[in-house]
């Protein structure tokens, strides 16, 4: 008995390319994706039970953002017409310190050679703030630090942008 040979499986199409797109009121794209934003933010909250609830912090991002206020930026990863990874990051200073970037939240769902880019663009922001600190607050913290050169103190994450000479 000849054995049938098997019909060659389709081969997934490639994965869109991730194009990094930075959420500004002026933008119809910003405007289309902010759903899926507010969506991710969320469930960052309720996933990794944070400090701060998702019925506190969405309409805080849903109102940032709606104003444009220039403390506040997020980024998004897209493919397609998906939003596969985020970032929400804002300028914080509490009492006596020296204004600073707090990275809110980042997630990327897989796509993490994009995260030094990314990166980049939080660093750009804070550069265009006129600060030189960016803080993160993570339970990866070890990790983060030795790969992206951030300063642990105490739970915090803590990168100084270098002045270029």
């Amino acid at each position: 008995m000849a054995m049938k040979k098997k019909a060659a499986r389709p081969k997934p199409a490639d994965a869109p390319a991730t194009i990094i797109h930075k959420f500004s009121i002026d933008s119809a794209l910003s405007w289309l994706m902010m759903p899926q934003l507010l969506n991710r933010v969320g469930e960052f909250c309720g996933k990794l039970n944070t400090d701060t609830s998702a019925e506190v912090l969405v309409p805080q991002v849903r109102a940032a953002f709606a104003v444009g206020s220039p403390d506040f930026s997020a980024w998004g990863m897209l493919q397609g017409n998906r939003l596969v990874g985020h970032v929400i990051a804002s300028k914080e200073a509490y009492g006596n310190t020296k204004p600073y970037v707090l990275i809110l939240q980042a997630e990327m769902d897989g796509v993490y050679k994009n995260a030094p880019q990314i990166f980049e663009e939080v660093k750009t922001w804070t550069q265009s703030l006129k600060l030189s600190e960016i803080r993160n607050v993570t339970a990866r913290g070890e990790s983060i630090a030795k790969k992206y050169g951030f300063e642990r103190k105490l739970e915090v994450l803590s990168y100084m942008i270098q002045p270029e000479k």
